[in-house]
């Protein structure tokens, strides 16, 4: 019976590739770590223990077939394809809301997301009192370093909750409040501002206010403890609301 490694020789054969042009082109693509001598042994049969995110680049990239998630060897592959795939998804929706925000900017046209996209469940949304507020039960990553994946994951979580409301929300200038509750454990720095700017495009894109600069949205990170339920709570409204309406939105204590 031949084994993958043969039908990685063939394919990249007939692709015209040498082990040395395939292997680079694979670690650049899929961000994985491959090179000429281990793509030999691979192709000789003498490695078979490589991981599940190997497994797939060399799969994809030479198109050979890939058993569905049911057929599978474990539960760490699946787990990994499925989050590879859900992954994969959430940057497409970016990519995609980005592009339509772009044409909106050149055509005047409205940033209300579709909301037949799902972006990533799991945050709710409630506008009431001329606030609106976004509950994330997850807390802002850690970190000054911005990176992409946590900003897809972030926005994701935002424009699913905004799309729930079935209706769109305009604001002049937004004071955006920044609630972070951790567990007594887990203080949240508030020079983590990489973090909060995922909050701050994810508003931008939606919509909410018409630019990020200082003109059209102020921010205000306050922080809090809950042992039980840490979360992220973000409180949108305009800055000309008087303290009162603070308090009765629940940012700060009476």
């Amino acid at each position: 019976m031949s084994h993958i490694g043969e039908k990685i020789k063939e394919a990249r054969k007939s692709m015209g590739l040498s082990q040395r042009e395939a292997a680079r082109a694979i670690s650049r693509r899929y961000g994985v770590r491959l090179n000429q001598p281990y793509l030999c042994l691979i192709e000789q049969g003498e490695r078979t223990n490589y991981s599940a995110k190997l497994e797939h680049a060399l799969k994809d990239f030479f198109n050979i077939d890939k058993p569905f998630f049911g057929d599978l060897g474990n539960d760490t592959d699946v787990q990994w394809l499925k989050e590879l795939v859900s992954k994969k998804l959430q940057r497409a929706y970016i990519n995609t809301l980005n592009a339509y925000n772009l044409l909106g900017d050149l055509m005047n046209l409205s940033k209300i997301p579709d909301p037949n996209v799902p972006g990533v469940p799991g945050a709710t949304a409630v506008y009431e009192n001329c606030v609106l507020k976004f509950t994330v039960p997850e807390l802002l990553p850690r970190g000054r370093i911005y990176t992409a994946e946590s900003r897809d994951h972030w926005m994701g979580l935002i424009i699913h909750a905004y799309s729930s409301l079935k209706m769109e929300v305009k604001m002049k200038h937004a004071l955006c409040v920044v609630r972070t509750l951790t567990p007594q454990s887990e203080m949240w720095d508030n020079d983590n501002r990489a973090a909060v700017s995922h909050v701050i495009n994810a508003i931008r894109h939606l919509g909410i206010v018409e630019d990020d600069t200082y003109e059209n949205i102020s921010l205000l990170q306050v922080g809090g403890v809950d042992n039980l339920y840490p979360r992220t709570e973000i409180y949108l409204l305009e800055k000309e609301c008087p303290e009162s309406l603070l308090k009765e939105a629940g940012i700060f204590p009476m």
